[in-house]
Parts: C-alpha cells; structure tokens; sequence
C-alpha cells in the first residue's frame, strides 16, 4: 500500500487533500424513504469545515440547540462535501463562501449516523509517480484518520468510563475551557457545550477499525458499531466484546445517563465495500494544478 506524505514525509510519495478542491464528497440519501415526524431536512454543502463545525454554525444561526441537529456521517474537513442534515424547524436558506444550506423537503424524520446509502468521491491525488498501484474496486471500509484528531478517540473512551474531567482536560475547545472558568469543578455541563456524541463514535469507530484488521480475509463481514445492545454471542461480536475490554470499557457503558441523546440501537457497517462508477484518470500537471 502506498502512503502519503500524512504519514512520512518523502518527496517520492503522493498526496491528497492538498487543497478542499481536491476531495469532493457528495452524500447519497433517499430522502422519500424516511418516514412522517416532525424534522426538516436540507442539504449541507461545506468547504474546509468539519461537519461538527458546519451544524455548529449553522444552530448558532438559526437558535436551535446542536443535539436537535441531525446528520448521517462526518465528512472530511479539507474537502469540499455536500450531505444532509435535520433540523427541528423550517429555517431560511442561505449561502456563504464555506457553507450553505438548501431545502429538500419537510415533515420527515430524525437523521442519525449511518442513515444514509452511500458516498461518492471525487479525488485528485498529486505527486503520484508510479502506476502501479492496487486497482481493486473493492476495499475495507475502515473510517479514516481525521476520526480520531485532536484526542477524540481518548475524549469517547473517558466520557465512557465517566472520566468527565479527564474529558474535559482533553478537549480543546474554547466553549468548555470558559464553562469551566465560569463553573470549575462542573464538568459534566462543561461537555454539554462541546459533541458528546461525536466523541463517542469516535471510540467506536477505534473499536471497528481495530475489528477489521482482523477480518481481511472474510469480504462479507459486517461489524456492529461497539454499544449496549451488543449481541456478543456470534464470532464478530465476541470481538468486539474482547477490543472493549482491552480498553476497560463494558456495552452497558454506552447507556450514557448524563447525555441521554447519545443513546442510540446498534448500527452495523460492511466491513467491506465496492466502489461503483470506479474510474481513474491521469492528468499531465499544469501551473495552475
């Protein structure tokens, strides 16, 4: 496998996400699928912002609490990326230069992580010497690096284990640090202003690519998103089971009393995925490339 210049620096290797124009991701979701409730949904488009950020900014607009929000997946931030997101009221579409929002269509359901059917990229890659590269179309869907940025991975397994100081000292977020200011000692409150839930995939997603590694060998796998609900009776389960213990971490942790929203049914993820419409072309480099 090849590695980009993320990983070591070499003149010889490639690169992505040079540039947000680089990576382009467009969401793929039947919005005429969802069922009646109360939920409004539009499509996010977002340029250099991680899909946190983008629901932030845009709750802070319209003055809607950000658990109200709902998304299907994070997108990369050094990107370019459309998706859909929920909201709870009918809201104003607007446009800026790294983000806007656009109706779809109304009175539907909560979105929640894994909602929607697939993903479609664009990807330029740059410095790529050689041709010999693996050209299989299919691939483990393993959830990538910026998943696990900034303590992320270690901020889900400390709100797990109930750690919400060790939590809070990991995060670096400008709203928990001035909570805690305001409310020293009040650590659970000062989590409420960053996204519990978003640092709690993270753990699980820790989990699943660890599972993976383990599964190369079995391309129809499908490998439950570590929570409560876990059926460790079956082989994938069980390991699972033993990948949670490593890190002190039991299913019943997950029951996460002090932020009820991040309570959440098992979401299963193919362990591996093909790429359809799988096409490569090269490009001779150009000063404006």
């Amino acid at each position: 496998m090849l590695k980009t210049k993320e990983d070591k620096p070499d003149k010889t290797m490639y690169s992505i996400k040079s540039k947000p124009e680089d990576f382009i991701v467009e969401e793929g979701l039947d919005v005429e699928k969802l069922g009646n409730g109360s939920f409004f949904i539009f499509k996010l488009l977002k340029k250099n912002l991680t899909t946190e950020r983008a629901i932030e900014l845009i709750c802070e607009r319209f003055n809607i609490k950000k658990k109200q929000a709902g998304f299907c997946g994070n997108k990369d931030k050094v990107a370019i990326t459309t998706q859909y997101v929920s909201l709870p009221k009918n809201v104003k579409e607007f446009s800026t230069e790294s983000l806007s929002l656009k109706f779809v269509s109304g009175n539907k359901e909560r979105l929640t992580l894994g909602r929607h059917e697939k993903n479609r990229f664009k990807i330029i890659v740059r410095n790529l010497e050689k041709k010999n590269y693996n050209k299989s179309k299919v691939f483990p869907n393993y959830f990538g690096p910026q998943r696990f940025s900034k303590n992320n991975f270690e901020v889900g397994l400390a709100i797990l284990k109930k750690e919400h100081g060790k939590a809070c000292s990991l995060i670096d977020d400008e709203k928990v640090k001035y909570y805690l200011q305001k409310h020293p000692g009040d650590y659970t409150d000062a989590l409420r202003k960053s996204n519990v839930k978003f640092f709690i995939h993270s753990f699980q997603s820790k989990i699943f690519n660890e599972v993976l590694e383990e599964y190369e060998a079995h391309k129809d796998v499908e490998i439950p998103l570590a929570n409560f609900d876990l059926d460790a009776k079956n082989e994938v389960g069980k390991l699972v089971l033993k990948k949670l213990k490593k890190y002190g971490v039991k299913p019943e942790d997950f029951i996460t009393r002090s932020f009820p929203e991040c309570i959440q049914e098992t979401v299963f993820r193919k362990g591996f995925v093909e790429a359809e419409d799988f096409k490569i072309e090269f490009k001779k480099k150009t000063a404006n490339v």
